[in-house]
């Protein structure tokens, strides 16, 4: 018994006890051991507490005592309306005699451990006669991939099943190819990665009998899905995946754009949102996986502010800070652009900007800065950090470019370009821009490119009718930093260079302000070099 609780009741006058127990230990009232009646004659209730054995031998009693000064001559003791005694009793629970396991067998991939007990209140505990426990043995086809073993299963994990059993299973698990005899020596712990059939063999000993567990499966041949927008678009395939496997993609818009065409195509696969493609409605789709390597492709419809950015046919103006800005972002997210390649980028005002063009895709188109100047100020993060830090094919013309490049110690920084493939042409354009270094190496910095790849037999970057008249130098230290040029800070081998009418002023700050300028040598006025 845990509590007795007595309600609406009139115990008075004063000078008794009330308790409540079985003889041998009473429930508590509080701190106390009794309930003491009063002179005022009011309705109480009263809760006792605590833990006592009752049965037919130490039964509950409610005793009454006078105390020594007490009166019961007119002693209440009176339950007014809805007066009452609540006892609360928990029975005993007597201990689990355990289970019995006389009963356990196998049937293919799955063992089971019966419970043999015939204690009544065991079965009650667990459910009824019978109650039992299994472990499975599950494997799943699987794609051949040598990284990724396929792997068979044991359900639950042994060490759960022993903690509901207490049996002491132990398991290992085997592999060999299907066929392959139960005493064979080709039977091994490796999970197999190569194309072929198999078949699992869990070994479960339990009170030193084994028991066989197994389950066959394949290793496929799996497929490869390239992926050609991986900004916007991730696949939950992208190990591979098995033909006739689900591939969900996600959308994820990077500016706001909308999935316009989704497409997964190989040599005889051609899947469209309208013809095998799922459209889930939540920026997901899902699709079948064919029976080959395929590619994952899509168009997107980005929005346009033509206040900021303007499109007429094969030719863009950038007109304010918000429009250069989203030109370095469609140049990145939309791959179908291809870098603007065959496009034209005017520049309609002076503006000042931070964001570098061609960071993913390289700019492959022209840009006319129609004499307007960009002023460019950035802190670099990477290498060949530069207004356009990736070109391949490009042309840049009519442009003045300030501003103040933080270099750090990144390498390859240049005023316009950082990183020249294919063929660049720079024309009639003015760099003025200040490129900080605090790298005591060779950096390869440029005044107008920072580094000019070879990729091709009789590519070029050329260079006409251009002015540097910024400053490149270490912010910190005299001498230590090295390679750099007014037009180009590096070449890789075979690359060429062709400048025509082009002039270099260096020197141009009044003593550079103490800055140390940086040529091919050390300081301002030793070795200076165009490249």
């Amino acid at each position: 018994m845990t509590k007795v609780e007595i309600n609406n009741i009139d115990f008075s006058p004063s000078g008794m006890r009330l308790s409540v127990g079985n003889g041998t230990s009473n429930l508590k009232n509080g701190n106390s051991d009794y309930f003491e009646s009063t002179d005022v004659d009011e309705y109480r209730s009263v809760s006792f507490t605590g833990e006592i054995d009752v049965n037919t031998t130490n039964y509950l009693r409610f005793t009454f005592i006078k105390t020594a000064s007490g009166n019961v001559s007119n002693q209440r003791f009176d339950f007014h309306n809805n007066g009452s005694i609540k006892v609360t009793l928990e029975k005993e629970q007597k201990p689990d005699l355990g289970h019995t396991f006389t009963s356990i067998t196998t049937s293919g991939n799955v063992l089971t451990a019966t419970c043999t007990s015939t204690d009544a209140d065991h079965n009650t505990l667990y459910g009824g006669a019978g109650h039992h426990y299994t472990l499975t043995l599950s494997a799943a086809d699987g794609m051949a991939e040598p990284s990724r073993p396929v792997n068979a299963t044991i359900t639950p994990a042994v060490s759960d099943f022993n903690e509901d059993t207490q049996l002491g299973a132990t398991c290992t698990v085997e592999y060999a190819p299907q066929g392959t005899s139960q005493g064979s020596s080709s039977w091994t712990t490796s999970a197999p990665y190569t194309v072929g059939n198999y078949t699992a063999r869990a070994t479960v000993r339990i009170n030193s009998t084994d028991y066989v567990l197994t389950a066959n499966f394949s290793v496929i041949e799996g497929h490869y899905i390239t992926n050609n927008n991986p900004l916007q678009l991730s696949v939950n395939k992208t190990g591979g995946a098995m033909a006739g496997e689900d591939v969900t993609v996600t959308f994820t818009p990077q500016m706001g754009e909308s999935v316009a065409t989704l497409t997964v195509t190989g040599d005889n696969t051609n899947l469209s949102l309208s013809s095998g493609i799922t459209d889930n409605h939540d920026n997901t789709y899902t699709f079948a996986m064919p029976n080959e390597n395929v590619t994952l492709g899509a168009t997107f419809t980005f929005p346009m502010n033509a206040d900021n950015f303007a499109q007429d046919g094969d030719t863009y103006t950038i007109k304010n800070t918000e429009g250069w800005n989203y030109f370095c972002q469609r140049m990145k997210y939309d791959a179908n652009l291809d870098g603007f390649s065959g496009k034209t980028i005017e520049l309609a005002a002076n503006i000042t900007a931070s964001t570098m063009a061609g960071t993913v895709h390289p700019f492959k188109g022209t840009f006319d800065g129609k004499g307007k100047m960009l002023t460019f100020n950035h802190t670099a993060a990477a290498m060949y950090s530069a207004p356009f830090q990736n070109t391949n094919g490009a042309t840049i013309c009519n442009l003045h470019v300030a501003g103040l490049i933080k270099g750090s110690v990144y390498s390859y920084l240049g005023g316009l370009v950082g990183s020249a493939e294919g063929n660049l042409t720079i024309r009639d354009c003015r760099v003025s821009t200040l490129i900080s270094s605090t790298n005591s190496s060779n950096v390869g910095i440029g005044g107008i490119v920072g580094y000019v790849h070879y990729t091709t037999y009789d590519e070029y970057c050329k260079i006409v009718g251009c002015v540097f008249d910024g400053l490149i130098y270490n912010s910190e230290y005299s001498g230590s930093t090295y390679g750099c040029g007014g037009f180009v800070g590096c070449l890789s081998l075979y690359a060429r260079v062709e400048l025509t009418d082009c002039l270099f002023l260096h020197g141009q700050y009044d003593n550079n302000n103490g800055k140390c300028e940086l040529w091919w040598g050390n300081e301002n006025d030793k070795n200076s070099t165009f490249l």
